[in-house]
C-alpha cells in the first residue's frame, strides 16, 4: 500500500503523466499550449529547487518545440501555437516558482 504523502504517490498524478510527456517529447502538438506548460511548470515549482526547475523546464521546452517545428512526414506545424507559447513560457514558471516557495 503507498502513502499518498510520498514520492510514488507524487508520480502517479495525472501531472506527473503530463510532466513525463514533456519530458519524453512525447508530448501531442495539440497540447502544446498555455495551459499545459502552466500544469508542467506548476509541477517542477512544486517537486524542485528552483534552480533545478528552471532548467528542466527549459531544457525540454526547447527540446519540444524543436521536435514540434521539425514534424516528419508532411505533419502540419501549428506555428501560431508555438508563437503563442514562445510568448508566455518564461513568465509561466516565473509566476509560480515564488508561490512554490512560500507553501
Amino acid at each position: 500500500m503507498s502513502n499518498p504523502d510520498t514520492h510514488t504517490a507524487e508520480h502517479r498524478s495525472w501531472q506527473w503523466d503530463l510532466v513525463l510527456q514533456y519530458e519524453e517529447g512525447s508530448l501531442p502538438a495539440k497540447s502544446w499550449n498555455e495551459a499545459t506548460l502552466a500544469v508542467v511548470a506548476a509541477w517542477y515549482a512544486n517537486n524542485q529547487p528552483a534552480a533545478q526547475a528552471s532548467e528542466r523546464y527549459a531544457t525540454y521546452y526547447h527540446r519540444n518545440r524543436k521536435r514540434l517545428l521539425n514534424r516528419l512526414d508532411g505533419a502540419s506545424v501549428d506555428q501560431a501555437a508555438i508563437d503563442a507559447v514562445d510568448a508566455v513560457w518564461e513568465s509561466l514558471l516565473a509566476r509560480v516558482l515564488p508561490r512554490a516557495a512560500e507553501g
